[in-house]
This record gives C-alpha cells, structure tokens and sequence, in this order.
C-alpha cells in the first residue's frame, strides 16, 4: 500500500515552486499571477533601470516602480512586489552586476549598511525634524514610511535633540571652500558627484563634510539626493526651465539629472497639459515655438482635439483606427508620425489613455491592452488568435505577443479555446456556435 503522506508536501513548499515559475509574478499576500514569457534580459534591465549608479545601497523596489512608471506600464508590472520578483527572476544570477535579493521588496547593492544610509542621509540634511527626514529616506530609497518608522529610525536616536534631528557640523576650511567654489559651476548635481570632486582634490578627508550645512554656504541646497543652486526655488522650477529651453529636446540622448523622479514627471506633465511641449516620438519632445515655425498655433492644435472629440469614433481608439474610420485634419499635413498627434489628444483630460511601447491607447475611461482585446472579441461572434492578433495590428497599431494576448483574453473573463485557438464572448456563446 502507497504511503500517501511520505508524497505530501507542504503548501509553502509548493507556494515556493510555483513562484519560481519563470510565467508568474509573485505578489503580496501570497498571491501569483500569470504573467506569461518574460522577454526583458539582464543587460536591458541593468540599462533601463540605471542600476549601474546603484553603489553599495539597499533600496526598496518602490523606489523603481515610482521613477519608471511608463516603464511599470510597459512591462505590465503593477506593484513593487510584482517588480522585485521580476527582477528576481531576470537577474538572480547575473554576473554582470553585484545584486541581492531581500525579503520583498529589498534591493541590496553591492555591501549596503543601513544604519549608515540613514546616518548619511541625516548629516546631509540637519537640522531636520522626524517627518522631513522619514520623508527623504522614502523619496530617495523608496522604502514606505510606517517601515521607516518602525526598523530604520531607532540608530540615530542620539541626535534628537528637543523634536529635531541634529549634528554639530564641522566647517569647510577656506581652501576646501574655495575649491569647491571654482569647481561648482554647473546648476544641479547630485550630492555623491560633489562628494567626488571634494575627495578628488582632498583624498584623506571625510565626505561626509559635503551636507546640507556647508552647501548651504555654497549657494545650493538639497533636494534628497540632488544638490540645487540657490538660484532656484525649487526641482520643478529647474526642469521647467531645461524643458522650455530648447525647440527640441531628445530625452534618450541628453543627459538631465533627476530625470527619473517624481519632479520631472510632475513638470513633464504640467507643461504637456498646458500645450507647451508635445511628443513627437517617444522621448522626443517639440515645443510649441517650434511648431509655431511650422505655421501650426495653439488654436489649431485645440481645434484638432475638439474634432477628435465631436468625430464619432468608437468607445476605444488608437490614431490609427481614427483614420481608417474616415477622421482627418489639417495639421495632420504636418508629416509627423502617429505618436505626435496622439501626445496632442493626451494633453486634453476628457481623453483617458494608456502608452504602450509603439502605440497610445484613448478610450472614455481607463483604459488597456485588455479593453481592445474584448472590444474586438465582442464585436465578433468568434475570432482566431492569430486573426485576432494580426487585426489588433492593422486596425489598432497594437502589437502583441500570442502568449500575451492568451492572458489579457483570460484576464477579461473571455473564453479561449486551446484547440481551436479561438476566443468567444463567454462559454455559452462557444456552444452556442460550436
């Protein structure tokens, strides 16, 4: 007779196995979803992600999450949990850089010390009070407030002195001070460049002299982990001015310190939604003086959304799919590709949309991959997937791998046939034909 319990395993044994599945994400609370084959490899996550400016630190993958968002989007990740078991999955055995994965959702870099991070952090910003300290740990490493609160703060307990955070500072000498005076010339830095110019010059001594005390005297302040000149009020005030200071700004090319932070993006945005700037490819910007040369004025720019708005489309659209239902306008002489004129409908707040890695996405709310792919589901009694796929193409500008395509189908509640590779409405509409 079988000894059935000698075969029994424990379910955190098979939780574990099934989160090493290469086509499911783990997330918190246990819980998988399928993902479907992961396409990304180490060399485009180390270089997407930036990881290489990443030295001896530990990070949460919040930190990732909130800085890439369109990156989250493309990839389909949706939580920071979701991204350290990707990342997990991608790079644990990666030689190429010096990664450990923690306890989700810790990144550890190198040989981190976080007591020392946190020292650090506190000697470039005293005098400081508990919620701006907690604050800047978050927004420059990503880790969520009540962790901070409860693991991080207690190291240094000793500087607080009567509700803040101090230290007694030791000045710069006057040769260290003018040094740094001639050698400073630039706007913004990040502090770990303004330490590597002091130690350039003065190898013996601590960086930890470069915070927020003796910059100050400087002419800069800091912002986390940036340095800002004083000419400035704030990080917004900074990248509005880089983003109105040329016709055309290609953002893969030209280097822009902080771009991957919630201020950039927050000035990105302002400035697209009030017509200043507009995509004409991905990450390439035009500004509206430009198109101005081209004979094109903000009026006619609004006026092409307003016939958008009036035309009457269908409840999901692509600029692509405008065409093919008739849709033109003057500006469209222009000669720009399809991303610029859908930048120009982004900009307007009644158009919900969704950027994928060739295409922009509109529909009357929120809107996905998933949403066309029932769209055209619906529309048709049943419909191969490769007919599916290859229509989503023509009609949308939506490119799609199969295996892609099979778990939107199933994430929509649709029903997919594996033999005949044919999706329905629903189970009943399947029997209904078949």
């Amino acid at each position: 007779m079988i000894n059935q319990e000698k075969f029994r395993f424990s379910e955190r044994y098979l939780e574990n196995r099934v989160a090493e599945k290469s086509t499911v994400l783990y997330k918190k609370g246990r819980k998988i979803r399928y993902y479907g084959k992961i396409e990304q490899t180490p060399e485009n996550i180390i270089r997407e992600l930036d990881f290489n400016k990443f030295k001896n630190l530990e990070i949460s993958t919040l930190k990732l999450f909130t800085d890439y968002p369109e990156k989250m989007l493309e990839w389909d990740i949706r939580d920071e949990y979701e991204l350290h078991n990707f990342l997990k999955k991608i790079l644990k055995n990666c030689e190429k850089i010096d990664l450990n994965f923690g306890k989700m959702p810790t990144l550890k870099f190198g040989n981190p010390n976080r007591e020392m991070q946190m020292l650090d952090l506190l000697i470039e910003l005293a005098p400081v009070s508990l919620d701006e300290l907690v604050s800047a740990y978050e927004e420059k490493y990503g880790v969520k407030k009540e962790t901070i609160l409860a693991n991080y703060i207690n190291c240094i307990s000793e500087y607080l002195q009567n509700g803040m955070y101090s230290i007694e500072y030791k000045d710069l000498t006057w040769e260290e001070q003018q040094y740094l005076r001639r050698k400073l010339m630039e706007d913004i830095y990040y502090i770990d460049e303004i330490k590597e110019i002091y130690l350039d010059r003065f190898p013996n001594k601590d960086s930890s002299i470069i915070n927020s005390y003796n910059l100050k005297k400087l002419g800069y302040k800091i912002y986390y982990n940036m340095v800002l000149s004083n000419k400035y009020s704030n990080l917004e005030q900074y990248y509005k001015k880089v983003l109105k200071s040329k016709d055309t700004i290609d953002l893969n090319s030209e280097y822009i310190k902080g771009r991957h932070t919630s201020s950039f993006y927050r000035v990105f945005n302002i400035l697209k939604n009030e017509f200043q700037i507009f995509e004409y490819l991905p990450n390439k910007i035009i500004s509206l003086q430009k198109l101005n040369i081209y004979g094109i004025e903000l009026n006619d720019l609004k006026e092409y959304i307003e016939n958008v708005h009036n035309f009457n489309t269908e409840e999901l659209f692509t600029i692509k799919s405008l065409k093919k239902w008739g849709f033109k306008d003057k500006i469209e002489d222009l000669g720009f590709e399809e991303w610029f004129y859908a930048s120009v409908l982004s900009s307007d707040s009644r158009f919900k949309f969704r950027k994928t890695n060739n295409t922009i996405l509109f529909g009357k709310e929120k809107v996905t991959v998933g949403d066309f792919v029932k769209y055209v589901v619906v529309s048709n009694t049943g419909i191969n997937i490769y007919k599916l796929q290859d229509y989503l193409f023509q009609y949308y500008e939506i490119k799609i791998e199969k295996y892609k395509l099979i778990e939107n189908i199933k994430e929509k509640n649709l029903y997919y046939d594996q033999i005949m590779e044919t999706t329905y409405i629903d189970y009943n509409k399947y029997l209904e034909i078949n």
